[in-house]
């Protein structure tokens, strides 16, 4: 009786354990599966509840479905001004209630799917909106969008969609972000990507890092700072020099300091992945590593660099991409990336 009670008890540990065995999969890229075919560029992310992932190419105006085991589920929506037709889809978003929001450039619109179903999604709406911008996230029921010129300096905008179209409900330029009276070449290389938001709707805070800042800032809803942090290891000096005119970006050895990754927690704390280029852009990104701050912006602790880097994750689960010398996205339970 007690040899049978304890095989249970093995065979349920057993399993307990290998339930729990981190688990890793190349959706598409090196090592991916037949089938999973690399798109030309490595896009925005998302991951839905019932984690499924979904990634936009932009090259193709598509977006594709997998599954957390990196299978090929479905895809959404191809190049057209049809109904789930896109022109130029730049950014999406997957909100509270599961709806994925895709940001279309040239349409000036945000298509809504639902993605309560285990199939294709359904279209709910296509919604005109009175800006675009390549970088979004979710703050309770407003998205929130970072537009970004070369005549003015980021903008934060928190919109409300509605059926009819969407509403500014709120503008604020964060201060002392980046200096953007650079020349147009500085600014084609460097800040084509705008920089990256991260929203928490629960303490109703937005963060924002510019690009080739190595900085970043924190407001809340009426566009007021509340914290600033810094990657360490990096000072801020001129790239590029245009008359008296210069572009100011934080560089250290390894060369210009990015962020490919931000979220706020519900403390209010940071968490960001920043890796370097070369200061003339001439090579590729190199290597990745993970920071985290409290919610006064100060450094807590930092992980290991890493060849790949955090693009974005959701209940356990992480999404890690590679962007040389192919497009690669890799899902894993793993809590960092290879």
């Amino acid at each position: 009786m007690r040899s049978s009670l304890l095989a249970i008890l093995f065979t349920l540990v057993t399993a307990a354990n290998a339930q729990r065995a981190p688990t890793t999969a190349v959706i598409f890229g090196i090592g991916a599966p037949s089938g999973n075919d690399s798109p030309a560029k490595l896009g925005p992310v998302a991951i839905d509840r019932s984690g499924r992932i979904f990634h936009l190419d932009v090259a193709e105006a598509s977006i594709v479905a997998y599954s957390g085991a990196g299978k090929r589920l479905f895809a959404i929506g191809r190049r057209g001004d049809g109904p789930g037709e896109f022109r130029k889809p730049v950014a999406m978003v997957i909100d509270s209630a599961n709806h994925l929001l895709v940001m279309d450039e040239a349409q000036r619109a945000v298509h809504r799917f639902d993605l309560s179903r285990s199939g294709p999604p359904r279209l709910l709406d296509r919604i005109p909106v009175p800006l675009t911008g390549h970088s979004i996230c979710i703050l309770g029921s407003q998205l929130v969008v970072l537009k970004s010129s070369s005549a003015s300096a980021p903008v934060i905008h928190l919109l409300a969609l509605q059926d009819g179209g969407a509403t500014i409900v709120r503008s604020f330029a964060p201060a002392n972000i980046v200096d953007k009276r650079a020349s147009s070449i500085v600014i084609r290389m460097m800040l084509l990507d705008e920089g990256r938001l991260a929203c928490n709707s629960a303490q109703q805070l937005v963060a924002l890092a510019a690009e080739g800042s190595g900085t970043f800032h924190v407001y809340d809803k009426r566009g007021s700072e509340v914290a600033r942090g810094a990657v360490p290891g990096f000072a801020e000096i001129p790239v590029m020099q245009d008359g008296p005119e210069r572009f100011i970006v934080r560089a250290g050895p390894g060369g210009v300091m990015s962020i490919s990754a931000m979220e706020v927690a519900a403390d209010g704390s940071v968490a960001l992945q920043a890796s370097t280029q070369p200061r003339d852009y001439s090579s590729a990104q190199g290597p990745s590593q993970q920071f985290w701050f409290d919610p006064a912006g100060r450094l807590t602790r930092k992980a290991a660099p890493t060849r790949m880097w955090r693009v974005a994750a959701r209940d356990g689960i992480l999404l890690c991409g590679l962007a040389e010398p192919e497009p690669t996205l890799v899902v894993t339970t793993a809590g960092s990336c290879p």
